[in-house]
C-alpha cells in the first residue's frame, strides 16, 4: 500500500510518480500476497478464524494498492488481480465481525474495491451497511442514539477514534450525508466528556469507556478529527491537536 501511494502521488517532489519499475514491484507483491493464501480465501493466512483480523488485513494490506494502481496494470494482470480481489472482497459481503471498529475497517476495504473497479453493486452494498451501522441494525454494533459507536456492546472513546478515522475516510471518498451525520453525533457526544484547562491542556473523563481506560483526548487513529475539521465544527474543537 505504501509503495502504491508513492506511485500514485502526483507531486513535484515525488520522482516515482507512475514509475513503471515501481508499478511492476507493486504488482508482484500484491499478487504474491494472494498466491500464498490458504484454502478458505480469507485475507490473513495466519488466522483463519477471527474475522476481525481479516477485516484489518483487507483494509491495510489487501485493498490499498488495488485501489491506487489497478487501473494502470497491464490488461492480462488486471484480469488475474480482479479475479483474486473480487473473491477476497465478496467473502466480506456476508461476514459478521465482532465490533463496530472492525466493521468500519471492512467497509473501507470494500470501498477500495469499488473505487478501483467502479462496480456499482458494491457501492450499493456499502451504503446499505453504512445505514445499518447508523441505525444499530445489528443490536450490539453500530451507533446508538446518544452518538457513540458501540465497542463490545458499549461506548468507548478510544475505539470510537478508530471508527471515526475510517468513517471520515469513507465520507471524503463518498460524500454520503448519513456518514457526516454519524460523525457529527459521535464528535458532539465525546466533546462533552473533555474540557480545556487554563494552561491550554485538556482534561477528560476516563470512566466513559466500556473496554479501554482511555478517553477522547487520545482517541486511537485520531478519530478523523483533523480530516473532518473543515466539514464539521464538532471536529474542529480539537483542531489543531489532531492534524490530518
Amino acid at each position: 500500500k505504501d509503495l502504491a501511494a508513492v506511485y500514485w502521488l502526483n507531486e513535484p517532489f515525488n520522482p516515482y510518480y507512475h514509475d513503471p519499475h515501481l508499478l511492476n514491484r507493486i504488482l508482484v507483491a500484491a499478487l504474491l500476497d494472494q498466491l500464498i493464501m490458504k484454502p478458505g480465501e480469507y485475507c490473513n493466512a495466519s488466522n483463519i478464524y477471527y474475522f476481525g483480523s481479516h477485516a484489518f488485513t483487507l483494509c491495510h494490506s489487501q485493498s490499498g494498492a488495488f485501489s491506487l494502481v489497478y487501473k494502470d496494470a497491464p490488461p492480462e494482470v488486471q484480469a488475474i488481480w480482479h479475479t483474486g480481489q473480487q473473491r477476497l472482497t465478496d467473502r466480506f459481503l456476508d461476514t459478521t465481525v465482532a465490533t463496530t471498529n472492525q466493521w468500519s475497517f471492512m467497509l473501507v476495504g470494500l470501498w477500495r474495491y469499488y473505487e478501483a473497479t467502479g462496480e456499482e453493486q458494491y457501492k450499493t452494498d456499502i451504503e446499505q451497511a453504512i445505514h445499518w451501522m447508523a441505525t444499530a441494525a445489528y443490536g450490539n454494533m453500530g451507533q446508538r442514539a446518544a452518538g457513540y459507536m458501540t465497542e463490545s456492546g458499549g461506548p468507548d472513546a478510544t475505539y470510537n477514534g478508530i471508527t471515526g478515522h475510517d468513517l471520515a475516510y469513507l465520507w471524503h471518498q463518498s460524500q454520503d450525508p448519513e456518514l457526516l451525520d454519524m460523525l457529527r453525533k459521535c464528535y458532539s457526544l465525546f466533546n462533552h466528556t473533555i474540557t480545556p484547562e487554563p494552561d491550554g491542556s485538556w482534561q477528560a473523563s476516563s470512566g466513559f469507556c466500556h473496554r479501554t481506560p482511555g478517553d477522547w483526548i487520545s482517541p486511537q487513529f485520531g478519530a478523523g478529527l483533523g480530516t473532518m475539521a473543515n466539514a464539521l465544527p464538532e471536529a474542529g474543537l480539537r483542531f489543531p491537536d489532531h492534524l490530518p
